[in-house]
């Protein structure tokens, strides 16, 4: 609903592409650099045994978790990190650049950075003894999924460059720019609002201490 009527069909396909291609990007490598048993920088592949059958076995064996909540609940965080990227380079990417790297930030470097501080051996998690001033305890994401996004949108927004008619090319100044549908943004903020719940929820592992 923020972007231009001409970009509107640009964005739904990137949306999608986030979902599909970020399925793979984690299913293959992001959940397994994330919570796989490597050392305190990344995680690493498992030692398969004769019972490990499929690629998903491998996953979750990896990290000694066969819970498909968890596993979702960890997609999920990993693709809302590529679509924060999105908006902010919003109606300024070719197709192509743009799957290339929203599958490099889902596969490879958010999981890196979920390592650090959502592992037992993260160099900045809570759960090692051995973490550098004790370790950082993040909930929900504050850090993990929203300051790692924040960053790669902040360095992905001056790489691009601004929307074509941002700015009046005399003087400078911002330009108005409409989205096409107030009724979309304010669906998407309900949208927001209902599944944040959820996601909050899933990181409480009990109810009580």
């Amino acid at each position: 609903g923020s972007v231009r009527e001409k970009g509107v069909r640009d964005i739904l396909l990137k949306n999608l592409l986030d979902t599909a291609l970020g399925s793979f990007a984690w299913v293959l490598i992001g959940c397994t650099l994330a919570k796989g048993a490597g050392n305190a920088f990344t995680g690493g592949w498992p030692e398969l045994s004769n019972e490990t059958v499929t690629p998903f076995d491998a996953v979750l064996s990896s990290h000694g978790d066969d819970d498909m909540g968890k596993y979702m609940l960890g997609f999920m965080y990993a693709i809302a990190s590529a679509t924060i990227v999105s908006g902010s380079i919003a109606e300024r990417t070719q197709q192509r650049a743009y799957m290339i790297a929203s599958s490099c930030v889902t596969g490879f470097l958010y999981p890196v950075v979920y390592h650090w501080l959502w592992s037992e051996t993260g160099w900045l998690s809570c759960a090692n003894p051995n973490a550098l001033l004790g370790g950082a305890f993040d909930f929900a994401g504050g850090g993990v999924v929203h300051m790692t996004a924040g960053v790669l949108a902040l360095v992905a927004a001056k790489a691009v460059g601004p929307r074509r008619g941002r700015f009046d090319q005399l003087t400078g100044r911002p330009l108005e720019l409409r989205g096409h549908s107030s009724v979309l943004v304010v669906l998407g903020t309900f949208l927001l609002w209902v599944g944040w719940i959820g996601f909050n929820i899933g990181s409480v592992p009990d109810i009580t201490a």
